[in-house]
């Protein structure tokens, strides 16, 4: 029998004899003593690796992976117990065991089964995919251009299912089927249509009855109509800036286009005269006295803006600024905070509307005097009407005088 010489300053997990002599067993040192490899295994339950003898259990209780302390002739290690696929050592760099490891080989499980697998090399790109009881694969595809696809592959039927992401663009119809958002989809950059270079289509139907189609040179809504939450921005001309203020038109029943900027109602677009919706039709009263008592007026323009504006522009511009904050990012929102009316020097002649509502009739201006939220404006027809009613009277007037005088 071999005489045993251990040696005299072992380390914990040192293998004595090493290399294995045929014949004889090996021996671990475990810190205390030295223990057979062929026998004496222990259970381990720690997040970090035991010393422990040849043939021990050792469960990883942060991972819930097994190891079996193994010796392979020339050294002792912990090996996984997994698959064939997955009996690498604790210490192969090459894949991931525990969170927090880097993977810098390839990830391989059976291919094509009916549950999971991972096949690679297919048309020259590399994949990783997990199929489904029904065949279905969710692909993830990396590709010789550096681009990353997600791909839903049916493998019964042979098809891509329409959902591709390459190159930083979501492409959600790759075989012409289209493809279904059930939930809503979030993007914080542009959405790009391709249907050509200046070209492109968004439809809003299955039908294709409701869609916005650019031409190349106008964007055309077709199936519905076109409401706005806040308004129309203002432009100066068809490439002018805009000045962070909006508009709308609303159609009210006296009849008149109102129109408003902001949250301000400035006046009408519109005065309607046909016959058909007038009814008690007389001629004016005499308007000798009336027109006499007009104000006609010239002025400069003064800077003024209406409570409920500046209000509101004060609202936006903190609204505004909360946005910015939370998407740092993105292109900051105008906001013009400025007054409505910017003083001039201008000089233009008129009425004061109010004036004319009190002198004339209520409807000869819109809105009422010092309202928060209007801005008064004549109405010339009312203005109108006064003047050639009372200049009919003058006619008429300057007719028998020059009859009187022979003339």
């Amino acid at each position: 029998m071999a005489i045993l010489d251990f040696p005299s300053s072992p380390s914990v997990g040192t293998i004595y004899p090493s290399p294995a002599v045929p014949g004889q067993p090996q021996y671990t040192y475990d810190g205390e003593k030295w223990t057979s490899g062929t026998s004496n295994g222990a259970i381990y339950v720690s997040d970090t690796p035991p010393p422990a003898p040849v043939n021990s259990l050792w469960w990883e209780s942060d991972t819930g992976i097994m190891y079996v302390r193994y010796n392979d002739g020339s050294s002792t290690q912990w090996v996984s117990v997994a698959n064939s696929n997955f009996n690498q050592s604790l210490t192969d760099a090459r894949y991931v065991i525990r969170s927090g490891d880097v993977m810098t080989g390839p990830l391989t499980t059976t291919a094509f089964t009916a549950s999971y697998g991972v096949f690679n090399g297919v048309g020259g790109t590399t994949t990783i995919g997990t199929f489904g009881a029904a065949g279905n694969c969710l692909e993830v595809l990396l590709d010789g251009s550096s681009n990353a696809m997600i791909q839903s592959f049916n493998r019964t039927s042979g098809t891509w299912r329409p959902f591709k992401i390459a190159s930083g663009v979501l492409t959600l119809d790759t075989n012409g089927a289209g493809a279904t958002i059930t939930y809503g989809l979030t993007v914080t950059g542009p959405i790009t249509t391709n249907q050509s270079a200046t070209q492109g289509t968004i439809h809003f139907s299955s039908s294709g009855t409701r869609y916005i189609y650019y031409d190349g040179a106008t964007f055309n809504f077709t199936g519905g109509k076109i409401g706005v939450d806040v308004g129309y921005q203002f432009r100066a001309g068809s490439g002018g800036a805009t000045n962070g203020q909006t508009f709308n038109i609303f159609w009210d029943t006296t009849p008149a286009a109102r129109f408003y900027v902001d949250n301000v109602y400035v006046g009408n677009l519109t005065i309607s005269s046909d016959y058909r919706i007038k009814k008690d039709v007389i001629d004016l009263p005499t308007m000798w006295d009336t027109v006499k008592a007009l104000r006609p007026i010239k002025y400069t323009q003064a800077e003024f803006a209406p409570p409920a504006h500046a209000a509101y522009m004060a609202a936006e511009a903190l609204k505004a600024r909360k946005e910015a904050e939370e998407n740092p990012d993105a292109e900051p929102r105008e906001v013009n905070t400025g007054p409505m009316f910017q003083a001039d020097d201008i000089e233009r002649w008129g009425f004061i509307a109010h004036e004319l509502q009190e002198t004339l009739t209520p409807t000869a201006a819109t809105g009422v005097k010092d309202a928060p939220n209007e801005i008064q404006s004549p109405n010339p027809f009312t203005v109108i009407a006064a003047l050639t009613k009372a200049l009919q009277e003058a006619m008429t007037r300057i007719e028998a005088l020059e009859a009187a005088n022979g003339v």
